[in-house]
């Protein structure tokens, strides 16, 4: 299933990031898409801040991991902007975050190619324009279907 969104400010984007976050539950990727000043890195704040963390969430751009941890479930937020390789990427030992308890949000993962981490995945491919943002979510795995249909109703509602 995909759906369509435009979003047409910062404030949005990290707001539809927030909804998107309290409907998640792990096991589950996201794999994050969009050139340059998107908006990928305020969507993830979104997500990590419906998903129950209070911290300051800051941009893994240079550390190229953070972690959350709330109760039982570990987030990873990763940017793979800086590697070039599928090597580099896996010497991150990204494979081994990936269990029950955990979420992964990987900005730029168009640099894993083909290479394919699981099977949970959902994929968001934003593309900036002047006048806003469009997400385009999908995911081919049917118990994401509710998630994606919630999403387009709330965003749906907005003025």
């Amino acid at each position: 299933m995909k759906i369509d969104l435009f979003v047409k400010d910062e404030a949005k984007t990290f707001k539809l990031g927030e909804k998107f976050g309290n409907l998640l539950s792990s096991p589950l990727i996201i794999y994050l898409k969009g050139d340059l000043g998107a908006g990928k890195t305020h969507f993830s704040k979104g997500i990590i801040k419906g998903l129950g963390i209070d911290e300051d969430v800051t941009s893994p751009t240079f550390t190229l991991i953070n972690e959350y941890v709330k109760n039982d479930l570990n987030i990873y937020h990763l940017d793979l902007y800086r590697l070039d390789t599928v090597n580099q990427i896996l010497d991150l030992g990204i494979e081994d975050f990936i269990n029950d308890n955990s979420i992964i949000l990987i900005e730029w993962s168009e640099k894993l190619g083909e290479y394919n981490l699981s099977d949970n995945i959902i994929m968001v491919d934003i593309f900036h324009k002047k006048e806003g943002r469009t997400f385009s979510i999908s995911s081919n795995i049917k118990k994401y279907e509710p998630i994606l249909k919630e999403i387009k109703s709330f965003v749906d509602t907005w003025d």
